[in-house]
């Protein structure tokens, strides 16, 4: 149960996020090529910062955090994990994609072409019959974390669009 207070700051944290969100995807959407990199990174770093100071409002470590995320929320996620200077306890992307270009953003947290964070728990759920975010992004994201030491747990949902599931929600219980 969440007092008044609580649940009003909670409003503004994720107003804050909808609004890094919307700017974001303009900007991105109209940029360059290689402006469409240093946007990504920027967004992400906004939104690691903001993540870092409602943790510590709430007094937790960043292992105590899990990112859970959909669709283009998934996608931060990923990104958040792989360009983040703390390890966070889990991530849990619905419907979501990775680029190469979100793992070479991470050079600095792969040594040995294994990311320093490569223990943290992953899930990836998707469905069969997305029609927003081609179903094959999901063998595709698995891929490339697999390849910088991520042992990624995936969930195929057949029958299933772009969303989420009681069997996607049952097992991000789980991690």
């Amino acid at each position: 149960y969440l007092d008044r207070e609580e649940t009003i700051h909670r409003i503004k944290f994720i107003k804050e996020i909808e609004e890094c969100i919307n700017y974001s995807q303009l900007e991105y959407l109209y940029c360059s090529p290689k402006k469409k990199e240093k946007v990504l990174d920027s967004f992400s770093e906004d939104l690691l910062n903001l993540i870092k100071t409602e943790a510590k409002n709430l007094d937790l470590s960043s292992k105590e955090v899990i990112l859970i995320g959909f669709s283009q929320g998934a996608m931060m996620s990923m990104q958040c994990l792989l360009i983040n200077e703390f390890q966070f306890g889990g991530i849990i992307g619905y419907s979501g994609a990775l680029r190469a270009e979100n793992v070479k953003a991470a050079e600095s947290n792969i040594t040995n072409g294994k990311h320093k964070y490569a223990d943290t728990p992953v899930l990836l759920v998707h469905g069969q019959q997305d029609e927003v975010v081609p179903f094959q992004s999901l063998e595709n994201s698995k891929n490339l974390l697999n390849e910088i030491g991520f042992n990624v747990q995936t969930l195929s949902r057949p029958n299933l669009g772009h969303g989420i599931d009681p069997e996607g929600i049952s097992a991000g219980m789980e991690i």
